[in-house]
C-alpha cells in the first residue's frame, strides 16, 4: 500500500476509495452514500440499507 500513498507511509490503510478504473462521478456518489450511513440521513432517491423499493 505504500507504494500508492504521496508520503509512502506503511501504516494500514484507513478507508481505501479504490483503484484502476473508478470514474469520477462514482467516487463522488461511494463518499456521498458513506456520508449518509455515517450521518444516518437520508437523501432523495437513495435506499438505506434494509429499506424495500417502493
Amino acid at each position: 500500500m505504500s507504494v500508492c500513498r504521496s508520503n509512502r507511509a506503511t501504516a494500514p490503510p484507513q478507508l481505501v476509495l479504490g483503484f484502476g478504473d473508478v470514474g469520477e462521478r462514482a467516487i463522488t456518489e461511494g463518499i456521498a452514500t458513506i456520508g449518509d450511513l455515517l450521518a444516518g440521513a437520508r437523501r432523495p432517491g437513495r435506499l438505506m440499507a434494509g429499506q424495500d423499493l417502493p
